[in-house]
């Protein structure tokens, strides 16, 4: 039987391979471990310079729990050395009486979390994150992330999600 049945038949068996050869079909291509660090750096910062609250003391940064349980690693940690009041991870700080404080100094903290990250198959990343200050006081929010020469920037904001 030959036709377009046969031609159809023979374009979606070379488009399977293809896919299969490629890693399928339409899928978001995933980052290495040092390109997430970047892009959890870059989402970070941008957190730091907008979203800080001038009576925090500290501020503390969660990655996805499924990440080392929840802490960012050392290395990323080192990059906010520099900053002119202490980063420090996430299991430093706990909830008490309604806000956030580090339990070291006991000084008011600001978290700033990262609950996924999706890498487009545009080379963009979609960072699904936000902020806490206490109990009530918490923001979620989508960040779209693009490379930047050699590291990455949020180039836009993109409001609350809802799942």
């Amino acid at each position: 039987m030959r036709g377009p049945l046969s031609s159809l038949s023979l374009l979606l068996i070379l488009l399977c391979v293809a896919g299969c050869a490629g890693g399928g079909l339409g899928r978001s291509p995933e980052l290495s471990a040092s390109e997430t660090d970047q892009v959890l750096e870059a989402v970070y910062r941008y957190q730091l310079a907008h979203d800080a609250r001038p009576e925090t003391g500290v501020f503390c940064l969660c990655v996805p729990a499924g990440r080392d349980g929840g802490d960012p690693s050392s290395t990323l940690l080192e990059r906010f050395a520099g900053e002119p009041r202490p980063v420090v991870a996430c299991s430093a700080c706990d909830v008490e009486e309604g806000r956030i404080v580090e339990r070291r100094s006991g000084k008011t903290a600001l978290t700033f979390f990262i609950a996924d990250i999706h890498p487009l198959p545009t080379g963009e990343v979609e960072v699904e994150g936000g902020s806490r200050a206490g109990r009530f006081s918490s923001s979620r929010l989508r960040y779209r992330v693009v490379r930047q020469g050699a590291g990455w920037k949020v180039a836009d904001v993109l409001g609350a999600q809802v799942r």
